[in-house]
């Protein structure tokens, strides 16, 4: 019966009352790294990180505080479980493994990278600011 069974990828055909139904939430199964590296890397990271710069280009009248603000919330929101579901999902990858070296190094640039950009965006908003008033 079609209701009984579905196909789903990296699952071979599996009942759905199986425990090996994933029945979590897209965020649980994300953060869990059960979508896959393929489709966690290129579907979500690639794409998320595509309309948020296509959404920082857009608005180029905004001041540098609040571009500032909505950049790191938007990372923090969207980076950090994308990252997080990378990562597991290239521990759980079965292919070759040159892929899930180059997902987990991904992972750590974006790390440092972020904690780079939060301190020194930080620090050149806080001198514009004191310079503003000198």
């Amino acid at each position: 019966m079609f209701l009984e069974n579905r196909e789903l990828v990296g699952y071979g055909n599996v009942a759905i009352n199986s425990p090996l139904y994933p029945k979590n939430s897209l965020m649980k199964t994300l953060l869990n790294g059960d979508l896959g590296l393929a489709k966690t890397f290129f579907m979500y990271l690639i794409l998320v990180a595509f309309f948020v710069n296509i959404g920082v280009v857009m608005v180029p009248t905004i001041s540098a505080e609040v571009l500032t603000f909505l950049l790191l919330m938007v990372g923090s929101v969207f980076s950090i479980p994308l990252h997080i579901g990378i990562y597991r999902a290239a521990n759980k990858y079965r292919g070759p493994k040159i892929w899930a070296v180059l997902a987990k190094l991904n992972v750590k640039v974006h790390l440092f990278s972020f904690i780079w950009a939060v301190i020194f965006s930080g620090l050149f908003v806080y001198i514009d600011g004191y310079l503003s008033h000198v």
